[in-house]
């Protein structure tokens, strides 16, 4: 899974059957991949956002 040229992570689908998965497959679990980098890159902006708003809570609570 690839979000901005950054690889996040990877989808690994097995069959133990020959051809068990068509084109069709193939281009929902690309969009699915592509739907999870996204998610998987807005959870960690937020979590950035989350403890830069931290950081900043206590700086200003120790200025006090």
């Amino acid at each position: 899974m690839i979000y901005r040229n950054e690889l996040l992570g990877v989808l690994n689908v097995e069959s133990e059957q020959i051809d068990a998965y068509t084109e069709n497959d193939e281009e929902m679990l690309g969009t699915l991949g592509g739907s999870l980098a996204a998610i998987i890159a807005n959870a960690r902006l937020l979590e950035q956002i989350r403890v830069q708003a931290e950081r900043e809570r206590l700086i200003l609570r120790s200025h006090k």
